[in-house]
């Protein structure tokens, strides 16, 4: 308990880190169960109240569950997920088995600021967001469902210098493939992009993309502006 929260080897990370490993059974068949939390934690700017992992390895399955709840609001985060593996740790051995895994991810009640974490160039961003992902099959062929669906918010790009108004939208994955109906942005006039990305395996196979603008401010820095009108179209 109260392990140096550096030990995780993962950058802008903080908080109370404790854990628990418990390893029984023979060499070659282990059986393993463990616990992993940080409380009063965070990363980059984001502050959470409390998150914990549970793991556990029976012969054949490895099992994780877990949760994270967010300090400054009422979002929550949800995993479970099994993975069929062969575990000897003498002689030490990982071996993937050829049958279905599964994993499940939900969030409840989250805030499209969450995504400024992951990229320096999202200077702001806000609105109520709702997901689910699920992974089953195996990983030579993986079968991924899932939802994100967000309410009216805003976005500011560093490098536009401006707020860009959200609408509400989803984001959809169902029988590999990812749909984007719409999304709609507004500054000034409008900007709408719709989108479909087939899927082999976990590798995106083949986009087709439209943008349509319609007087469009997408840049409002410095003193100087500039408007977009027109389709583009990638396919």
């Amino acid at each position: 308990r109260g392990l140096p929260v550096k030990l995780a080897k993962i950058k802008d990370l903080r908080g109370k880190l404790n854990a628990q490993l418990a390893l029984s059974g023979r060499a070659d068949q282990p059986e393993i169960d463990g616990q992993l939390s940080l409380v009063e934690g965070g990363w980059k700017h984001i502050s959470f109240q409390s998150l914990t992992t549970n793991l556990s390895y029976r012969p054949t399955l490895f099992q994780i569950n877990g949760g994270l709840q967010e300090a400054a609001s009422q979002a929550r985060f949800s995993w479970e997920g099994r993975v069929p593996v062969q575990l000897s740790m003498m002689p030490f051995q990982l071996v993937q088995q050829d049958e279905e895994l599964f994993f499940r991810l939900r969030g409840e009640r989250a805030n499209l600021s969450m995504l400024a974490a992951f990229s320096e160039e999202l200077q702001k961003a806000e609105g109520p967001v709702d997901l689910w992902a699920e992974l089953q099959g195996t990983m030579d062929q993986p079968r991924m469902s899932g939802e994100i669906r967000w309410g009216a918010g805003q976005l500011t790009l560093r490098q536009a210098g401006l707020p860009y108004k959200l609408l509400p939208g989803v984001i959809r994955l169902q029988d590999q493939k990812i749909s984007l109906p719409q999304l709609t942005l507004e500054s000034a006039g409008t900007a709408r992009l719709n989108a479909d990305v087939e899927l082999a395996g976990f590798i995106p196979e083949h986009i087709k993309a439209q943008a349509q603008f319609d007087n469009f401010k997408a840049l409002g820095r410095a003193g100087s502006e500039a408007y977009a009108t027109g389709d583009i179209t990638l396919n």
